[in-house]
């Protein structure tokens, strides 16, 4: 059976859900986006991320664990 999360960069993944989404750290450790502003704003992230196509994987790794991290603080 495949995993419904999606990979990110930095160990980092996510899984859309009907309502809302969740996105595991490294560690296994999760959080819920509800819909609405949390949602939207995470999903902005994402497209930002898709954009990053100049950065080595290691820059990439880097920006994703600095901008998805403090969820995990």
């Amino acid at each position: 059976m495949t995993s419904p999360y999606l990979n990110l960069a930095g160990g980092y993944s996510y899984c859309p859900l009907r309502v809302g989404l969740v996105l595991r750290n490294p560690q296994g450790r999760e959080v819920y986006f509800q819909p609405g502003d949390q949602e939207s704003a995470f999903r902005r992230t994402l497209a930002a991320f898709a954009e990053c196509e100049d950065l080595t994987p290691a820059q990439l790794d880097y920006l994703t664990d600095v901008a998805l991290g403090e969820y995990f603080a």
